[in-house]
């Protein structure tokens, strides 16, 4: 595979240096972490209730805006990387992180290793996530196959490339993950947006139940539109509540 060069890893602060809370977000597929999305709404949101956020690539780039799409294994060490990093500099106030779609499942796999005080999980992704992103890119974006690398061009014109590594690595059962780990987290509340439902078979929603989880009505995978403010309000409510523990 040829070589990108790539741009030193830096996390992407909002939010003062004095904070009452801190919070890490853990990024979906293929999300740069200082574009205007998802992460970036909310921690806007956070930021006037005294939480600063950390948000980070879990692609590498080039000087041009090229990527490179991390395995597991890589997007799990860079994971561990800002979680040392946020409690070096904040030691004392509460850490809660976040992780939205394949995030979250990067996130389950390190809960037990990354001690936050709270967790929060949006859409959670499904099983086999990895074979699913190559068959859709190759059917919907007319991604390139050579040898181990798969590639595609975006919208904005630059190249997103990534191996058969990364879809081997992301061809898990995360649903396995979230039964064995879920149930040893303490204060973990689950988001799912009502669009998403129909993805998850019957017995990994009896699951979620368990969790009582907050169903978003007339909402997207991506908490679209008036849904943002929606669901930084429910957040906010969660990170509030028993702000001692």
């Amino acid at each position: 595979m040829s070589k990108i060069q790539l741009k030193t890893f830096k996390p992407y602060q909002i939010g003062s240096d004095q904070p009452q809370q801190t919070v890490i977000f853990v990024q979906g597929f293929g999300v740069k972490s200082d574009s205007k999305g998802l992460f970036t709404d909310l921690a806007d949101y956070f930021h006037a209730s005294q939480i600063t956020s950390f948000i980070f690539h879990l692609s590498d780039y080039d000087q041009f805006g090229n990527s490179y799409f991390l395995p597991l294994n890589k997007q799990q060490e860079r994971l561990i990387n800002i979680y040392n990093y946020v409690l070096q500099r904040f030691p004392d106030q509460p850490l809660t992180i976040i992780g939205h779609s394949l995030g979250s499942g990067v996130l389950s796999s390190l809960m037990l290793n990354v001690k936050a005080n709270k967790y929060i999980i949006l859409a959670p992704t499904m099983d086999s996530p990895g074979p699913k992103i190559k068959s859709a890119l190759i059917k919907h974006r007319q991604a390139q196959v050579d040898g181990q690398k798969i590639s595609f061009k975006r919208k904005n014109g630059v190249t997103s490339t990534f191996s058969q590594e990364y879809v081997d690595q992301f061809d898990i059962k995360f649903s396995q993950i979230y039964q064995q780990v879920w149930p040893k987290i303490k204060d973990l509340q689950i988001i799912i947006p009502d669009q998403d439902l129909p993805r998850y078979d019957e017995n990994l929603l009896n699951f979620f139940q368990t969790f009582q989880p907050v169903i978003m009505p007339d909402c997207d995978h991506n908490f679209s539109d008036q849904n943002r403010q929606k669901l930084a309000a429910t957040i906010l409510q969660f990170l509030r509540a028993n702000q001692e523990t």
